[in-house]
């Protein structure tokens, strides 16, 4: 597992190469944004041996005029059959100005293999903070709630290398709450 905190403007070009039969790794990128901080990630997941397996999975947070750039790469070469891969983004805006752009690319020269992509982008919605407020939590309490558990929410928190991932990761929802 490789676990990627990126907070302020930062340009990243992280690369998972699979290239012995029957590899497995997951990437798991998080970002945080905030005023006019720029993000400009590039990552990709390279196939280059048979029955591979891969998984990216992007979070992140912008709020202000933040601005964030997505590129992602799935790659499955020829001589790489029967490899699996997913890259997922999802982006979380906090106020109208924060924007963000998902770059997604599949290129496929084997057969028998299996790689997709999603993306999202959503703002806190009025009626969850509504919801939240509702039942006594403050505006502020509530959108770092509901920043948290979307941060956390695809990640690996257990065990000891869980604890090195909450370590970072509260570290990039301060930055993005801050």
């Amino acid at each position: 597992m490789i676990f990627v905190p990126v907070t302020g403007t930062t340009t990243k070009k992280l690369t998972v190469l699979l290239n012995r039969k029957g590899k497995e790794e997951e990437m798991f990128v998080v970002f945080a944004g905030k005023g006019k901080d720029e993000i400009d990630l590039d990552l990709s997941s390279i196939h280059q041996a048979p029955a591979t397996r891969g998984k990216i999975t992007v979070r992140g947070v912008l709020q202000g005029q933040a601005r964030a750039r997505i590129k992602g790469l799935i790659k499955i070469e020829k001589g790489a059959p029967g490899s699996r891969d997913f890259l997922e983004e999802r982006t979380l805006l906090l106020g109208t100005e924060a924007t963000v752009e998902t770059v997604p690319d599949l290129e496929i020269e084997e057969n028998d293999v299996s790689a997709s992509h999603a993306a999202s982008t959503a703002r806190v919605g009025e009626e969850e903070l509504f919801y939240l407020n509702s039942r006594g939590i403050s505006e502020k309490d509530a959108t770092r709630l509901l920043v948290e558990g979307f941060l956390a929410a695809a990640l690996p928190v257990e065990g000891k290398a869980g604890k090195a991932v909450v370590s970072k990761l509260r570290k990039v929802q301060e930055y993005a709450l801050d």
